[in-house]
């Protein structure tokens, strides 16, 4: 699979609804990956808390997996 390339203003997805942006994105040669920063928000005017983030499909660009959220 192809590494993902980032710049920075991707659109976030959670469950098909774009939640934030990706505002900084780089390549991490000590870990061999991209790292990205990103805000999210809930378009329900809910609290964002670990439940709402782990929950859901997170969507970067059609990748699905091999998405770390910390």
């Amino acid at each position: 699979r192809a590494p993902i390339s980032l710049h920075g203003l991707e659109a976030i997805y959670r469950d098909d609804a774009i939640v934030g942006y990706i505002r900084r994105a780089e390549y991490a040669f000590a870990l061999d990956t991209v790292i990205a920063w990103g805000y999210i928000s809930n378009p329900s005017g809910g609290k964002v808390n670990k439940d709402y983030i782990m929950s859901g499909m997170k969507i970067l660009r059609g990748y699905s997996s091999g998405i770390t959220i910390l």
